[in-house]
């Protein structure tokens, strides 16, 4: 697993390290102090996790090379199983274009996707939510007393 130190992370969120502390101390970044002395080390999931639920920092962290790396590493491994899947030897810019397509296209799809399913979704709690208002006005303006004897009356 990677890890960062303070000064990495300050350095690629444009951040002072001291802010970079205050987030450890504070919970909002998680860390491990393995002693005083070699500080505090940041993994990686730990700041993407943090990037994630701060949004100011995302745009600043994906043109770092933190996710060049990452961007990187994903792409060699999609050449890499184009070139086996295709039976090539060596790799062309043309290949590597199809790649990256390939992966905005299954991206993009999934977003689609996703997206459609919130919808639906956010329909179904609207839904909800008036069969929730129906039963709430129910027990504040029906005579619950009267309706206990009108149904008991049907029984006999």
């Amino acid at each position: 697993m990677q890890f960062y130190t303070v000064k990495q992370v300050a350095e690629t969120l444009k951040t002072n390290e001291e802010t970079v502390r205050r987030w450890i101390r504070t919970g909002k970044l998680e860390a491990i102090q393995n002693s005083k002395k070699e500080g505090n080390l940041i993994s990686a999931d730990a700041l993407n996790k943090f990037v994630k639920e701060t949004p100011k920092y995302t745009e600043t962290l994906l043109k770092s090379s933190f996710a060049f790396s990452a961007i990187l590493g994903g792409l060699l491994g999609g050449v890499v199983a184009f070139l086996d899947k295709n039976k090539k030897k060596k790799v062309t810019p043309q290949d590597i274009e199809r790649v990256i397509k390939k992966k905005i296209e299954l991206h993009q799809n999934n977003i689609d996707k996703k997206t459609s399913t919130l919808k639906q979704l956010e329909k179904e709690i609207e839904e909800e939510k008036c069969e929730l208002e129906k039963y709430k006005y129910a027990l504040e303006s029906l005579d619950l007393q009267e309706m206990a004897v009108e149904i008991n009356k049907g029984e006999k």
